[in-house]
Protein backbone atom coordinates (compact mmCIF):
# COMPACT_ATOMS: atom_id res chain seq x y z
CA UNK A 1 0.00 0.00 0.00
CA UNK A 2 1.03 3.13 -0.88
CA UNK A 3 1.73 6.46 1.64
CA UNK A 4 -0.58 8.98 0.84
CA UNK A 5 -0.16 11.29 4.06
CA UNK A 6 1.29 14.08 2.90
CA UNK A 7 2.35 14.97 6.40
CA UNK A 8 4.68 12.24 5.63
CA UNK A 9 6.84 13.69 3.14
CA UNK A 10 10.82 15.55 4.40
CA UNK A 11 9.86 19.15 4.91
CA UNK A 12 13.22 20.32 3.87
CA UNK A 13 13.47 18.15 0.33
CA UNK A 14 12.15 21.02 -1.68
CA UNK A 15 14.80 23.45 -2.92
CA UNK A 16 12.40 26.41 -2.46
CA UNK A 17 11.24 25.43 0.94
CA UNK A 18 14.98 25.63 1.92
CA UNK A 19 15.60 28.99 0.46
CA UNK A 20 12.66 30.14 2.22
CA UNK A 21 13.42 28.72 5.01
CA UNK A 22 16.92 30.00 4.81
CA UNK A 23 15.86 33.16 4.39
CA UNK A 24 13.58 33.06 7.81
CA UNK A 25 16.18 32.14 9.68
CA UNK A 26 18.81 34.64 8.43
CA UNK A 27 16.18 37.90 8.25
CA UNK A 28 15.00 37.01 12.25
CA UNK A 29 18.97 37.00 13.07
CA UNK A 30 19.20 40.47 11.11
CA UNK A 31 16.34 41.86 12.76
CA UNK A 32 17.76 40.81 16.10
CA UNK A 33 21.08 42.19 15.70
CA UNK A 34 19.64 45.65 14.96
CA UNK A 35 17.37 45.45 18.29
CA UNK A 36 14.21 44.35 17.28
CA UNK A 37 12.77 47.14 15.83
CA UNK A 38 8.72 46.87 14.88
CA UNK A 39 7.24 47.32 11.52
CA UNK A 40 10.83 46.25 9.63
CA UNK A 41 10.05 42.96 9.09
CA UNK A 42 9.84 42.86 5.03
CA UNK A 43 13.39 45.08 4.91
CA UNK A 44 15.02 42.45 6.46
CA UNK A 45 13.36 39.89 4.37
CA UNK A 46 14.52 41.65 1.11
CA UNK A 47 17.92 42.27 3.17
CA UNK A 48 18.27 38.09 4.04
CA UNK A 49 17.43 37.29 0.46
CA UNK A 50 19.97 40.08 -0.98
CA UNK A 51 22.68 38.39 1.11
CA UNK A 52 21.95 34.80 0.73
CA UNK A 53 21.68 35.39 -3.45
CA UNK A 54 25.13 36.85 -3.19
CA UNK A 55 26.36 34.10 -1.14
CA UNK A 56 25.21 31.98 -3.54
CA UNK A 57 27.11 33.91 -6.52
CA UNK A 58 30.48 34.11 -4.78
CA UNK A 59 33.22 31.82 -6.52
CA UNK A 60 35.45 29.69 -4.59
CA UNK A 61 39.11 31.93 -3.79
CA UNK A 62 42.39 29.82 -5.04
CA UNK A 63 42.24 27.08 -1.57
CA UNK A 64 38.86 26.78 -1.56
CA UNK A 65 37.44 28.12 1.10
CA UNK A 66 35.22 30.59 -1.58
CA UNK A 67 33.77 34.02 0.26
CA UNK A 68 30.45 32.74 1.12
CA UNK A 69 30.37 33.60 4.60
CA UNK A 70 27.54 35.87 5.36
CA UNK A 71 28.93 38.99 7.28
CA UNK A 72 27.64 41.91 9.05
CA UNK A 73 27.58 44.84 6.79
CA UNK A 74 29.19 47.50 8.20
CA UNK A 75 27.43 50.54 9.74
CA UNK A 76 28.14 54.04 8.50
CA UNK A 77 29.98 55.81 12.01
CA UNK A 78 29.84 59.00 13.24
CA UNK A 79 32.46 61.77 12.00
CA UNK A 80 34.87 62.74 14.50
CA UNK A 81 35.04 66.44 14.99
CA UNK A 82 38.68 68.03 14.41
CA UNK A 83 41.06 68.64 17.62
CA UNK A 84 41.63 72.26 18.45
CA UNK A 85 45.27 72.85 18.90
Amino acid sequence: MKNTNPMSKDPYSNSSTLKTEATRILAHQLWERAGCPHGHDLHFWHEAEQLLQESTHTKPSANGSGNGSLRRRAQPTAKKSPKSV
